[in-house]
């Protein structure tokens, strides 16, 4: 049987009457709702890199060593993304493993 983690907290949008007392679930919905903004901002990060190092490997103007540091720019932020998402996989595994709710289960930027 699975236990709502988010009971009495006031991180849920619901009411909590004045008898609620958070519990140590609180601590485990903070935790995933950090994790998912930490992976937002760094896949943000990452499209930030890519574009920049686009946008330097375009303006080289066939410098070799502008060149090489555009390639660079683009590779690291290649493997920040696999970085990032090996990430979420290890964090996936463990939060699954403890039952606690998977991060991005429920996940939108944008809650009407």
């Amino acid at each position: 049987m699975k236990e709502d983690l988010s009971q009495g907290c006031i991180f849920t949008g619901q009411s909590v009457g004045s008898n609620d007392i958070p519990s140590l679930g609180c601590l485990a919905q903070v935790i995933v709702s950090v994790i998912n903004w930490a992976f937002v901002f760094l896949g943000a990060v990452t499209l930030l890199m890519l574009l920049w190092g686009a946008i330097r490997f375009v303006t080289s103007g066939g410098d070799p060593k502008a060149v090489q540091g555009a390639q660079k720019t683009i590779t690291y932020a290649i493997v920040g993304i696999i970085v990032v998402l090996g990430a979420y996989v290890i964090v996936s595994v463990i939060t699954t493993a403890l039952g606690l709710p998977n991060p991005l289960q429920n996940f939108r930027l944008y809650q009407p």
